[in-house]
């Protein structure tokens, strides 16, 4: 028997149906369910409930499956942020010296020649040029590494170690 829509009284197509299994697979709440499709809830909750009952380890398995689907892109796409970090290193350290020296430059031209707005301008092009925000990367990799970590079930950080202070009188 297939479930009603109730705003229509016409039944839900499989591409509904679909949708309502795969958020159930990412652990979505049946009231975020329903908001993001329009199914009601008891209707979600059916559809749940004849879903393990025919295929009991289905929703763990496709959350697994959407889990390593997960870290495969973190993965990827933290290792095209390490190759970019590398290239902007290298540039860096091909250019950094070249790059200080014409900030020096531009920052003594004649106002004569150049505005103070041009110049300011000017080393903030050249700045941008001389090393894009390390920093920023660093990051991007960090975050990319735990979400992969995390999906996978590994720990994202391994910290040991003790830390002591003293007190002293004055």
């Amino acid at each position: 028997m297939a479930e009603k829509n109730g705003q229509q009284g016409k039944p839900y197509d499989d591409r509904t149906r679909m949708r309502v299994i795969a958020y159930l697979s990412m652990n979505m709440s049946i009231a975020e369910i329903h908001r993001q499709t329009g199914v009601a809830e008891s209707t979600v909750r059916n559809w749940k409930k004849q879903f393990l009952e025919d295929n009991p380890n289905a929703l763990s398995e496709l959350c697994a499956q959407k889990r390593a689907g997960f870290a495969a892109v973190a993965i990827s796409d933290m290792e095209k942020a390490q190759r970019l970090l590398g290239r902007h290193l290298d540039r860096a350290e091909e250019h950094g010296d070249a790059l200080d020296k014409l900030i020096k430059i531009v920052e003594n031209v004649d106002t004569m020649i150049l505005t103070r707005d041009e110049q300011k301008a000017l080393i903030r092009q050249l700045q941008a040029i001389k090393l894009e925000d390390p920093a920023k990367l660093t990051t991007i990799i960090g975050t990319l590494y735990d979400k992969a970590a995390l999906a996978t079930g590994e720990p994202t950080m391994n910290l040991s170690g003790s830390v002591a202070t003293r007190l002293e009188d004055t």
